[in-house]
């Protein structure tokens, strides 16, 4: 009998959890790797929904109100979000609301108002869905791509149509426009949108139903956990004093090519995943907040502020007297996203948010974009008719602990610092993806040159 130790018992846990979770955690990491450059590769493929095709030279966009004008008079729907991207040569999205166009949400003193500053605006223009709600998958930010999946973790302003019995209202439609003209150059998801959809739900669901999908991905994910932190001891020096020798250290730093291929496979499994350590640890611990609610929430305790509380956010209901407003009170669409560039300086994507009524407050969101860009979230709440800020909600004022709490989506998906992490993350990915299965390879190859080993014991005491 082997004496104990803990070296082996870490190897057991290892090996065997590895065995147990291997094709689970291959899929997930192979769909969370083709996931991970979504935005580009759908703006590739489909350069003219994101991009303006002829941009006359020196001719200014239209202003978001002019836009938004045009686009309801077009398609006789309210406008119930707009993203405005920096980039001179790309598309605005525009998302049509299915409340009412006029005011039959609308308090009293709202229709009183009703039509003033129209030419400034007309009735508030889009709210800012889930960009930090970090609900469900991808990067709901509104952009590009938008990322807007077509998922139960999608959000909306109140008024809107009903989410399939998750109580989230959906957009009417949504438009690709032109910002320079006003023309719309397409409308809604595409099969590229479409197969990344898919590899979303088979990265949280594994194509299973929601309620036996996502618990099997949380199990598996906390595995994987468990094998990160046992693979890391296992990856250390066996002895103390091992420890103070330098060759030793190298060999879990380097790959050997020239060694053969069970060396060669011995190594990328150990030293790149050791190399990948910290970014597959962190997304692994952001990766279980969708998992498990029990797990958010106390995750939201130690951070100090609720994780995707952009799921629970509300815009502020304004409070005023009942009469006629001046319309000189009135404050444009324009001049909020404005206003929000230059509070928020850098380059960024805006999104604009009005529910119906003239009540509730229009939230501006300002998220920055970039090859190094953090993707930090600076919100505005705006009241129209004053033509004044009622709320504001800066990154850089927060907490560490929320700041972590606001950044858990990108931490997992790996755009929290621009296109320099994204890039990180897939490689993070592809290796993870890759660890399974040189860990099954090495297992069996073991196994089996155990099983020659005693088959030849057996042969040789025969004889």
């Amino acid at each position: 009998m082997k004496r104990f130790s803990w070296r082996r018992l870490f190897y057991e846990i290892h090996l065997w959890l590895g065995i147990l979770s291997g094709i689970v955690l291959f899929v997930v990491c192979l769909s969370g790797t083709v996931y991970t450059f979504r935005d580009e590769a759908v703006r590739f493929l489909q350069p003219g929904k994101y991009y303006v095709s002829d941009s006359p030279a020196g001719q200014a966009r239209l202003t978001a109100d002019a836009l938004i004008e045009k686009i309801e008079t077009q398609q006789q729907a309210r406008v119930g979000q707009l993203v405005v991207p920096d980039a001179a040569n790309r598309t605005w999205v525009v998302r049509l609301d299915s409340a009412p166009a006029h005011g039959e949400h609308a308090t009293e003193a709202d229709r009183s108002s009703e039509g003033l500053g129209r030419g400034q605006g007309g009735e508030g223009r889009g709210l800012r869905q889930g960009a930090q709600d970090g609900s469900g998958t991808g990067k709901q930010d509104g952009s590009g791509p938008g990322r807007v999946e077509k998922d139960a973790e999608k959000q909306a302003p109140r008024g809107g149509k009903q989410d399939g019995g998750q109580g989230r209202p959906k957009w009417l439609k949504t438009l690709y426009v032109d910002p320079y003209t006003g023309s719309v150059q397409a409308e809604g998801d595409g099969p590229v949108e479409a197969f990344f959809l898919s590899m979303m739900r088979l990265h949280r669901f594994l194509w299973l139903p929601d309620q036996i999908g996502r618990p099997i991905v949380g199990i598996a994910t906390t595995i994987f956990g468990v094998l990160l932190l046992t693979g890391l001891v296992l990856w250390l020096p066996r002895t103390l004093k091992a420890f103070s020798q330098w060759k030793i250290w190298r060999l879990g730093l380097e790959v050997r090519l020239k060694k053969g291929w069970k060396l060669f496979l011995y190594d990328t499994h150990n030293t790149l995943g050791f190399y990948m350590f910290l970014p597959l640890l962190v997304m692994t611990l952001t990766g279980l907040c969708w998992s498990f609610g029990w797990y958010r929430e106390a995750a939201s305790a130690v951070l100090g502020d609720k994780v995707f509380k952009g799921r629970e956010t509300r815009p502020v209901q304004i409070e005023r007297p009942q009469g006629l407003m001046s319309p000189k009170e009135s404050m444009s669409i324009q001049a909020m996203i404005d206003r929000q560039r230059e509070w928020t300086p850098g380059s960024g994507e805006t999104t604009l948010t009005i529910p119906p009524g003239r009540s509730t407050a229009v939230v501006v969101d300002k998220v920055r974009t970039g090859f190094f860009a953090l993707a930090a979230h600076d919100k505005t709440q705006w009241d129209r008719i004053a033509g004044e800020a009622v709320a504001e909600e800066r990154f850089a004022d927060q907490p560490f602990g929320a700041k972590i709490a606001a950044l858990v989506k990108p931490l997992h998906l790996g755009d929290f610092y621009g296109t320099s992490s994204k890039i990180l993350y897939f490689i993070a990915c592809l290796i993870a993806t890759l660890l399974p299965l040189s860990g099954a390879i090495l297992w069996f190859e073991k196994w089996r040159l155990a099983r020659k080993k005693r088959r030849a014991g057996a042969a040789a005491s025969g004889s």
